[in-house]
């Protein structure tokens, strides 16, 4: 029996303290990009998710060949706690037997 590992790349929009920080370019790639290529190095996912609010991550998934949820607005306030998301995400990917939380920064 395959084990289906998710990792889920949390990504709000609307960040408070640096705006738009997991779009902010380092080295011409976005910061969400090293999530992502740590994702992937790992080897151990059967799926990479960024999971956001906003549509313009979505564009990013593509590029780096990653999968994309979005996520209800209500839930990329500043003030949901993380357990709202991986309820969330869990109900919207049931098949996944394990979910690992992947910080984009």
């Amino acid at each position: 029996m395959s084990i289906n590992n998710y990792a889920m790349i949390p990504a709000r929009f609307g960040s408070q303290r640096l705006k738009l920080k997991n779009l902010a370019l380092i080295d011409d790639k976005p910061l969400i990009y090293y999530a992502i290529k740590a994702a992937k190095q790992a080897g151990c996912f059967k799926k990479i998710i960024i999971n956001s609010d906003h549509k313009i991550f979505k564009k990013i998934a593509d590029k780096y060949g990653v999968d994309f949820y979005l996520r209800k607005k209500s839930l990329g306030k500043s003030l949901v706690q993380s357990d709202h998301i991986v309820r969330d995400f869990i109900l919207r990917f049931p098949e996944a037997d394990i979910v690992s939380w992947v910080n984009p920064i």
